[in-house]
């Protein structure tokens, strides 16, 4: 049995979401491994049946949401221009999101040995 780390761009659940293949593939792999489940989120509040699916195919699963970034002071000065303040905002709740997880993984590195680590190919940022 290997320790997997998968991170993922988004929640993928529920089935109707666009992640089909990305779920179902967990759930295979899921199935015979130790999966330790990583994923970045735009939901403000993540619907318990989405955590309860995961969990059936996870280790441990942590979920970052890019909708909960503390905005910076000079934030507001951007506010006056609809379309780059909502770019911008955007840009530093992923920023922000990423950094959570990075320091997760940090941490799991140091107190685990992991096997593999899993990531599917992500777009960030809008262009």
């Amino acid at each position: 049995m290997m320790k997997i780390l998968w991170i993922y761009p988004e929640l993928p659940y529920p089935l109707t979401s666009g992640y089909l293949r990305g779920f179902h593939l967990f759930r295979l792999i899921g199935h015979r491994h130790a999966v330790t489940f990583l994923c970045l989120t735009k939901q403000k509040r993540v619907p318990p049946e989405t955590v309860l699916a995961l969990t059936q195919y996870a280790e441990r699963i942590a979920i970052f949401r890019t909708c909960s970034a503390p905005k910076p002071k000079w934030f507001k000065m951007f506010a006056l221009i609809p379309i780059l303040s909502w770019r911008l905002q955007e840009f530093l709740n992923t920023r922000w999101a990423v950094k959570q997880m990075e320091k997760f993984v940090r941490n799991l590195l140091q107190q685990e040995r992991l096997t593999l680590c899993f990531s599917m190919a992500v777009k960030l940022f809008p262009c």
